[in-house]
């Protein structure tokens, strides 16, 4: 199918390619199919950043965080999060073993992959998808450490903010491989293979994070009365064909989306 074959190349470009280049793709077919095929927003975003427009990989597949699960209901896959991301250190004729699942084509997991269209991918195509996706798997960008200044002991990473938008000199991190960021990556048990993919992967989970954060709110806007309708101004389009989520270049959200605000106190921040 071709949607599910463009969602294996994105997976196979970290994620997100440049737009135009896949729309003259033929291999996926003609310009007005592929059009049509990129316009699910269930499956695909398109986001305006670096001077071009980007189509990210979209999913609702996520792992599973149950220890014991309650089986044949659950949602999301049974798989050991290290074995995803590369070799759990639990492996098979150690003695100690691993609470988790490594099959990743178990029958409970192959038939979530079938109902996704994510049965063509392999495992490293899953994982860069999930990275993007499982808002839970990678650790969020600290605001406060953006802003005014974060205490020792911050569980979130320390990154730069606008180095994930453009090139940026301030005094702030702009290596995933510093210290702070490093530590975190580490006790995500994000492997060092994995290293070099950060910053593309950070820019794809924070635009997503940011269309499901909007979507949201235009959900609970509608559902007020005298208020429909009136997030259509500030969504600009966001995640479809007709219209890309773009970023400023300060970090502001053109199309009435507005600049970075602080989240609410203990929820994960959508700063793109």
């Amino acid at each position: 199918m071709p949607e599910s074959a463009i969602v294996k190349y994105l997976c196979g470009k970290l994620g997100s390619t440049n737009r135009e280049e896949l729309v003259a793709n033929l291999d996926f077919g003609d310009v007005s199919t592929v059009n049509e095929i990129i316009s699910n927003r269930d499956r695909f975003a398109n986001a305006h950043y670096n001077g071009e427009k980007r189509l990210i990989a979209k999913t609702a597949l996520r792992l599973c965080r149950r220890l014991v699960c309650a089986g044949p209901g659950c949602s999301s896959l049974h798989l050991c999060k290290t074995y995803l991301y590369g070799e759990c250190q639990f492996v098979p004729g150690r003695r100690a073993k691993c609470s988790f699942s490594h099959d990743l084509h178990s029958e409970h997991n192959a038939r979530l992959l079938r109902t996704h269209g994510l049965e063509d991918l392999d495992k490293k195509e899953i994982c860069v998808l999930l990275l993007q996706n499982d808002m839970a798997l990678l650790p969020d960008v600290c605001f406060d450490y953006n802003n005014t200044g974060c205490r020792d002991g911050c569980k979130r990473i320390h990154i730069c903010e606008q180095y994930l938008r453009r090139n940026c000199c301030c005094s702030r991190a702009h290596d995933f491989y510093e210290p702070q960021p490093f530590e975190m990556l580490q006790k995500s048990r994000i492997p060092n293979d994995l290293m070099a993919s950060m910053k593309q992967l950070y820019i794809n989970k924070k635009v997503l994070s940011s269309i499901e954060h909007k979507a949201k709110q235009a959900g609970q806007a509608n559902q007020v009365p005298g208020t429909v309708g009136a997030m259509d101004g500030a969504m600009g389009g966001v995640g479809g064909a007709g219209g890309a989520f773009a970023i400023g270049g300060a970090g502001a959200l053109r199309g009435g989306g507005g600049g970075m605000r602080r989240p609410p106190r203990g929820k994960a921040g959508t700063f793109i």
